[in-house]
């Protein structure tokens, strides 16, 4: 049996795995990606020119990963998230990405469509 203590991670600890675990990522990949990290956020604008949604991701290495799509309330059901997912994967084809994630509740975009690789 191994002595190990398994105990929560402070901030500095979990900054520490978090950058192992990306040296060694890092580590495995060719050097034309290995550097490519990008935030890419988009918004669309009212007439007014209000901020009536918006999508916030990170292009790292070869994936890109939506973090928030935001549309006010007023709004949605109108297209707004659909034509701001469908301009984020027209980003990430001409980047070359070969991954494209999107986290959500299943309360949050029921019937959204992701159409990559359509």
């Amino acid at each position: 049996m191994f002595n190990h203590m398994i105990s929560e991670s402070t901030e500095e600890e979990s900054k520490y795995v978090r950058t192992k675990l990306i040296e060694f990522n890092a580590s495995q990949l060719s050097d034309d990606i290995k550097n490519r990290y990008e935030e890419i956020n988009l918004n669309i604008k009212d007439a007014d020119n209000q901020i009536i949604g918006g999508v916030l991701s990170v292009l790292c290495w070869n994936w890109l990963e939506v973090d928030i799509l935001w549309i006010d309330e007023t709004q949605r059901h109108l297209g707004h998230g659909s034509t701001l997912l469908m301009e984020i994967e027209k980003i990430a084809r001409e980047k070359e990405c070969t991954f494209i994630k999107l986290n959500t509740f299943s309360f949050q975009a029921p019937g959204l469509r992701m159409i990559l690789g359509a």
